[in-house]
């Protein structure tokens, strides 16, 4: 193995370990208070739902906060599960789940503005567009084999936790594609981009995934 992808690993521990280090004090609250990590799972689902909505009828701002909470709530679930002892298979398979629709929920709230749907005021004519629709349902199909590639490995009994886009990043480029839609003049011209960074990306990892498998069959490591 080459150094590069070590560091890479690295990098996305740190960063996970520091927000997590951020959050510990609402983790110890909710688990305080009760809340069971499924409750957060739903609510992470609802918020991805709001998220899809707004993005759909054009308020990417509030969109954009909406996908937040959602992805927030997509952390505290397992945290609080770990913390509280309420980890469980099905725990884990439910919040794989809705993780999925919610994510599918953000994506079809996208396609649904560029395919020139209603919106809650006015829209500018750089909204309707094909090809950005085609481009969003292209990061939809990667995100959602990304995930169908890790389950399968699994299921084979082969680990397959690697990739340069996992779910964390895929939110943050669409949190930075949303913000990128709020500006004015060029914020479409951008957002636009984020999203082809984001379908190339999302692709490119299930690719990754496939190839690691292949690999770890054929080396027997299955």
């Amino acid at each position: 193995m080459t150094p590069e992808p070590a560091v890479k690993t690295t990098c996305r521990q740190r960063s996970q370990t520091g927000l997590l280090r951020i959050l510990s004090p609402a983790v110890r609250l909710l688990v305080r208070l009760q809340v069971r990590p499924n409750t957060l799972t739903n609510w992470g689902l609802g918020f991805g739902l709001l998220a899809g909505v707004l993005i759909g009828g054009g308020a990417f701002l509030a969109g954009l906060g909406a996908v937040a909470l959602s992805g927030l709530c997509d952390v505290l679930d397992g945290q609080v599960a770990r913390s509280s002892q309420q980890t469980s298979p099905f725990g884990a398979f439910y919040d794989s789940v809705l993780d999925r629709f919610s994510e599918g929920f953000i994506l079809t709230g996208l396609a649904w503005h560029f395919a020139g749907g209603p919106a809650f005021g006015a829209v500018p004519p750089k909204a309707s567009s094909p090809a950005t629709v085609a481009v969003i349902l292209l990061a939809l199909t990667g995100s959602f084999l990304v995930s169908y590639a890790r389950a399968r490995a699994e299921g084979l009994g082969i680990s397959c936790r690697i990739g340069l886009l996992q779910r964390p990043e895929r939110f943050v480029i669409l949190m930075a594609a949303l913000a990128l839609g709020t500006i004015p003049g060029h914020g479409y011209d951008l957002m636009k981009g984020a999203l082809v960074l984001l379908a190339i990306l999302a692709n490119g990892t299930a690719v990754q995934r496939i190839r690691h498998l292949h690999r770890a069959l054929k080396d027997g490591d299955g």
